[in-house]
């Protein structure tokens, strides 16, 4: 297996894609972590499952500001659709590997770098996340840069999985199970050859990642975590009762497991030129 170059010129390698709904304040905390990665070569690309006026402003002046490309892409707010607003994301990005983070995700300074580190055909790197109590996010809201995340403020609130905020490069996680759509990273060619996203799930929560995941698997693909090396720090929000969402799920990830079939039907190639 050969690691895809990663080089510095006018077509970017890498694609960062952010999968947005309508929190302009919370993507805007995550634009200032992207303008701050230590690794710049990348095409940023914004997908919106919505067309809300007030992200695409934010969107707007952060490219006033930064140099990378930036591409946002909107559709109709007709439901949870991000499936199908990635797998258009996918199509319209230029890199030959592919970064996916949610937009309540702010990263820390370092977690591009660390993720493309690992990356090749044949391998998925997938993340872990802090998820920052409602006091400290309120105050990272209010303040924006004027509030720093750091281990001790994050030991000291009422943040969940506060080890996720641990930075230990050195400590190999054995996990292989467990991709998330808010932080994995792997080739284009992977991605593709499982026909992307399946777009038969159209409700959070659950399915949407873990059936990419299942169907890398299937193809070959092997799950490498990098827990304790790229971090992220999720923003509280509250996000309802997911039961329903998660039953209606769930039941159709177990059909598409009886399948045994890496490749969705509903997928990415209805996109393709």
């Amino acid at each position: 297996m050969t690691k895809p170059k990663i080089e510095k010129n006018n077509r970017p390698l890498v694609s960062l894609i952010i999968s947005v709904y309508n929190r302009e304040d919370f993507l805007r905390l995550v634009l200032e972590s992207i303008a701050k990665q230590s690794y710049q070569d990348f095409e940023l690309i914004v997908a919106q499952d919505s067309q809300h006026d007030a992200v695409a402003r934010v969107i707007n002046e952060f490219s006033l500001q930064c140099k990378l490309p930036v591409k946002h892409l909107t559709q109709e707010d007709n439901g949870f659709r991000k499936n199908k607003i990635l797998n258009q994301a996918v199509c319209a990005s230029k890199g030959q590997v592919l970064l996916f983070i949610d937009g309540d995700c702010i990263l820390h300074k370092d977690y591009i770098a660390t993720m493309l580190r690992h990356v090749k055909k044949g391998i998925c790197v997938f993340g872990r996340r802090v998820m920052l109590d409602q006091q400290l996010s309120k105050r990272l809201l209010s303040a924006g840069n004027g509030v720093k995340l750091s281990m001790l403020r994050i030991l000291f609130s009422r943040s969940r999985h506060k080890e996720e905020s641990i930075r230990f490069p050195l400590l190999k996680s054995r996990k292989t199970h467990g991709l998330r759509g808010h932080s994995f990273c792997l080739t284009k060619a992977d991605l593709l050859a499982i026909n992307g996203f399946d777009e038969d799930f159209c409700e959070p929560y659950f399915g949407e990642d873990t059936d990419v995941e299942r169907r890398l698997k299937l193809a070959g693909v092997k799950l490498k975590c990098s827990r304790f090396a790229a971090l992220q720090y999720h923003l509280y929000h509250d996000t309802g009762s997911r039961k329903d969402s998660w039953n209606i799920s769930e039941q159709i990830f177990m059909k598409k497991m009886a399948l045994v079939n890496p490749v969705c039907t509903n997928g990415l190639d209805k996109y393709l030129p």
